[in-house]
C-alpha cells in the first residue's frame, strides 16, 4: 500500500471510529434507555433529552465556528484538540457502565451534554485535516468516501451490538438484564472502538509547528464576521 493510501484509510478509520457514538448513545440505544427507564415516564424523557441535545447544539454553534477558523490558521493546535475531544468522549462513554436506573437525571444529561459537544469539536479539526490526508483525490470523493466509512463504522458496530447483547434473551456474557447491564455496556464499547480506531488517524496527524497568534486568531474571526454579515449570498447559503 502506497504512503498516500495508507493516509486515506487513517482519515477514513477516524469517521469509522467515531460514527459509533452518534448512532449509539445520541440516536438508538442511549436515548431510548434513558426516556424508558431513567426518566419518570417517556414525555418528560422525551423532552429532557429533547432539550439537552438541543443545549449541546447552542454551545456547539457558538464554539465551533470560530474553533474551525482557529483549525485552519494555526494547525499546531489541531491534533491537541483532536486527542483531547476523543479522549473525552471516550471517557464519556466508558462512563455510562454506571448509568444505573437510579442513576441521577441531571448526571446522566451531563455526561450526554460534554460528550456531544466535544464530539462536534472533534469533528470540526477532523475536517480541517482534510486537505493533510487527501494526497491526489479531490475533495469531494475523499470527503465522500470517509462519510461512506462512517456510516458503515456506525451501521456494523450496532448490528455487533445487537447480535450479542441486545437481541439474545440470555447474554452469552452474562450480563444481567435486570439491571441493564446488556444496555449499558454498549456505552463502553463505543468508547473502546473509538479509541482502537481513531489511533491510527492522531498518530498520524499533522502537527505543524507553525501558529497564530491567539488574540490575532480571535479579532482576525470577528473581522471576518463583520465582513459576511454584509454578505447576502453567503448568508443565504449558510441559512440553507
Amino acid at each position: 500500500m502506497t504512503e498516500n493510501k495508507k493516509r486515506n484509510l487513517y482519515y477514513y478509520l477516524f469517521d469509522w471510529a467515531n460514527s459509533p457514538f452518534s448512532t449509539i448513545v445520541i440516536t438508538f440505544v442511549f436515548s431510548s434507555y434513558f426516556t424508558n427507564t431513567i426518566a419518570q415516564n417517556k414525555i418528560i424523557g422525551t423532552s429532557l433529552w429533547g432539550w439537552s441535545i438541543a443545549l449541546s447544539g447552542i454551545v456547539i454553534a457558538l464554539l465551533c465556528p470560530y474553533l474551525g477558523y482557529m483549525a485552519d490558521k494555526n494547525k499546531s493546535l489541531s491534533r491537541k484538540f483532536l486527542i483531547l475531544s476523543t479522549l473525552t468522549v471516550v471517557i464519556c462513554s466508558f462512563s455510562l457502565w454506571f448509568a444505573e436506573e437510579n442513576i441521577n437525571i441531571f448526571l446522566f444529561l451531563g455526561i450526554i451534554i460534554i460528550a456531544n459537544i466535544f464530539f462536534e469539536i472533534g469533528q470540526t479539526f477532523y475536517n480541517s485535516q482534510l486537505i493533510n490526508f487527501r494526497g491526489r483525490k479531490k475533495y469531494g470523493e475523499f470527503s465522500g468516501k470517509a462519510w461512506a466509512f462512517g456510516y458503515l463504522g456506525g451501521i456494523f458496530c450496532l448490528i455487533i451490538i445487537l447480535i450479542l447483547f441486545l437481541i439474545p434473551d440470555f447474554s452469552i456474557f452474562k450480563l444481567d438484564q435486570e439491571d441493564y447491564e446488556n444496555i449499558r455496556i454498549c456505552g463502553p464499547l463505543v468508547g473502546l472502538w473509538f479509541l482502537i480506531f481513531s489511533f491510527p488517524f492522531l498518530l498520524n496527524c499533522k502537527n505543524d509547528k507553525s501558529s497564530s497568534n491567539r488574540s490575532y486568531l480571535f479579532s482576525s474571526f470577528l473581522k471576518n464576521l463583520k465582513i459576511l454579515s454584509k454578505d447576502r449570498n453567503k448568508l443565504t447559503f449558510l441559512n440553507f
